[in-house]
């Protein structure tokens, strides 16, 4: 069962790189950073995050534990069998346990981090799906009355207006120097 396993990872990846080598599609990256998008991100990050060099250095410490800990599954964990030959009971025990907790472990940090990272946003579309019509009513009721002061307080919604804009202009500005590298 093993052997039949690594056959068909090994076979699958050797297909794969003979393929890409023989008839490479010669793809220009350039192309991706053209892409623009509808909203642009408000995110936490720097701009110091965004640079070439540090993206590079990720670049090659992904390439460097994910080569490493391929070779570690797919070559070490099946030596490390070999000494024992034939499994008796105690020793298959042993290698299920760690199998079985290998995979519980990964399923659980599988499910879990996309959970944890995206609770924001979850809890506003249950929220958005469980609110009830009366508190969109009241909500509604609410906006009616503030145009209704609004309207009969020129100066008040020329004050409004005017704050307004300025929000529209910081937030442009903060996008700006997002955008722009230091």
């Amino acid at each position: 069962m093993l052997a039949g396993n690594l056959v068909s990872i090994v076979v699958g990846g050797a297909v794969h790189a003979i393929c890409s080598f023989m008839q490479p599609q010669n793809y220009d990256w350039e192309t991706t950073k053209q892409i623009t998008v509808v909203e642009k991100e408000r995110s936490e990050l720097s701009s110091e995050e965004f640079k070439e060099e540090k993206l590079n250095r990720a670049k090659r410490w992904i390439i460097k534990w994910g080569v490493g800990f391929t070779l570690l599954i797919v070559v070490l964990w099946p030596i490390l069998t070999l000494p024992a030959g034939q499994f008796n009971k105690g020793y298959f025990t042993f290698w299920a346990v760690i199998a079985i907790a290998w995979g519980t472990i990964g399923s659980a940090v599988i499910i879990a981090l996309p959970l944890i990272e995206s609770w924001d946003t979850i809890q506003n579309v249950l929220l958005g799906m469980f609110t009830n019509d009366r508190m969109m009513e009241k909500i509604e009721e609410l906006n009616i009355k503030l145009r209704t002061i609004m309207s009969s307080l020129p100066e008040a919604e020329r004050i409004y207006l005017l704050e307004k804009e300025k929000v529209k202009k910081k937030e442009a500005s903060e996008i700006e120097v997002q955008i722009v590298p230091a």
